[in-house]
């Protein structure tokens, strides 16, 4: 058992299995249970299905940096996961963005290397008690504000934040402003705001909660100098690159926008199909031509191919057809010349065919010429070309199934 005021249960992420095994040791004197990940998918899963207190990331970490690695746990889906301590290990000082970005995210705590009992126990004693603080901060508004959101009470809600979390300093009116967010009230998060970026001048994280409002209220042009200028000092904010990715969107600049996308997809190695995503924003914010352009840049299309038939076949099986001719036109679109598109086009046959609907089937009808088109001996599209054919010449035929092809290439 660990003596008091240590975690009870810590990983440590590091490529080095030396200072890893290093550390470990020195902890396990001390009666700490320790696991060690060292490469990213360890990373994810040893954290996802084990219980931890706190963590320890090598800063320089070779997969993903480790301020980035703390951002994504600290988003985790689970509450519980969220309120783990991080501590950071440094092999060298860090650059003047590092200390900007672990100021603005809070409460990490870094140790030097190579690890020793005295670098490492008084430090991690300090990580994890300054943890506990930030925690029962955080469940003031998960057991008390976060119901009384999730009811729709936000007067009430905000109200328990202006009681509770404001009095208690910096820390509690950024947690306040989050609920002022959740409660549609972005004019008193503004407000607040003001106070505490006129209070304290230099902290990120509140230049970056303006940026969020003011974009929230149409300040565009505010929000971008509050997310430009501390995108400068800190720019693997993953929240704030979003933001600015969304921000250049909406103000008609797709270059810059898809610059900071691609700068997520670089933070987001566990996340593949997340360029969809961005690819699908770009194109929906009205810029075609900017995301074909992106599409080509960062994925081929026969990956293209099987992403989105993968996704139409799925919601075909669930006899969401509307949804799933949406998809395969996807696949159309940004994998447009590539012959392996014939198996994709025969999918978005079958889906209108099953939309059973006459004017559907002449859309399949087309779609299947073009199919043979691309590959003249494809059985399964000739076979239900000539169905289509004889129902259009009034003979009974068996037309609905879900005769898919779920291979994309």
């Amino acid at each position: 058992m660990a003596q008091n005021n240590l975690p009870e249960r810590v990983l440590i992420v590091d490529d080095d299995q030396g200072d890893a095994n290093a550390l470990a040791a020195i902890l396990n004197k001390e009666g700490v249970n320790t696991k060690i990940a060292k490469d990213l998918s360890t990373a994810f899963y040893t954290f996802n299905h084990s219980p931890i207190d706190l963590v320890v990331i090598e800063h320089e970490f070779v997969e993903l940096p480790g301020l980035v690695l703390a951002q994504k746990w600290r988003k985790h889906e689970l509450e519980n996961k969220q309120h783990v301590s991080i501590m950071l290990g440094c092999g060298r000082n860090l650059t003047a963005s590092d200390n900007a970005l672990m100021l603005e995210l809070g409460d990490i705590v870094t140790i030097t290397k190579p690890f020793n009992w005295t670098g490492v126990i008084p430090s991690m004693i300090n990580a994890y008690t300054q943890n506990i603080q930030r925690v029962k901060l955080l469940e003031i508004k998960s057991k008390i504000i976060d119901p009384l959101l999730r009811k729709g009470n936000f007067d009430v809600a905000a109200k328990v934040a202006d009681e509770k979390l404001v009095r208690l300093g910096l820390r509690g009116q950024k947690l306040a402003v989050k609920v002022y967010e959740q409660a549609n009230m972005p004019e008193y998060a503004l407000q607040l705001l003001k106070k505490m970026n006129n209070d304290f001048p230099n902290d990120l994280e509140v230049k970056n909660a303006l940026g969020r409002i003011y974009l929230r209220l149409g300040e565009f042009d505010l929000a971008k100098n509050m997310l430009e200028s501390a995108d400068k000092l800190a720019p693997n904010n993953i929240d704030r690159l979003e933001q600015l990715a969304e921000y250049y969107l909406q103000n008609n600049e797709p270059d810059k926008s898809i610059s900071k996308y691609k700068n997520l997809l670089n933070l987001s190695p566990e996340s593949p199909d997340l360029k969809y995503t961005y690819i699908e924003k770009v194109s929906e914010a009205g810029f075609e031509e900017a995301a074909l352009k992106f599409c080509k840049e960062v994925t081929s299309s026969i990956e293209v191919i099987r992403y989105y038939n993968n996704k139409g076949v799925l919601h075909s099986k669930n006899n969401e057809f509307h949804t799933a001719i949406k998809e395969y036109d996807k696949a159309l679109k940004y994998a447009a010349g590539n012959k392996n598109l014939y198996r994709i086009m025969y999918n978005l046959a079958i889906a209108h065919i099953n939309s059973k609907n006459v004017e559907q089937y002449r859309v399949a009808e087309k779609v299947l010429e073009d199919c043979l088109a691309l590959e003249p001996k494809y059985d399964k599209a000739i076979e239900k070309l000539n169905i289509l054919k004889n129902f259009f010449a009034g003979k009974s035929v068996k037309l609905h199934d879900q005769d898919q092809d779920e291979k994309a290439s």
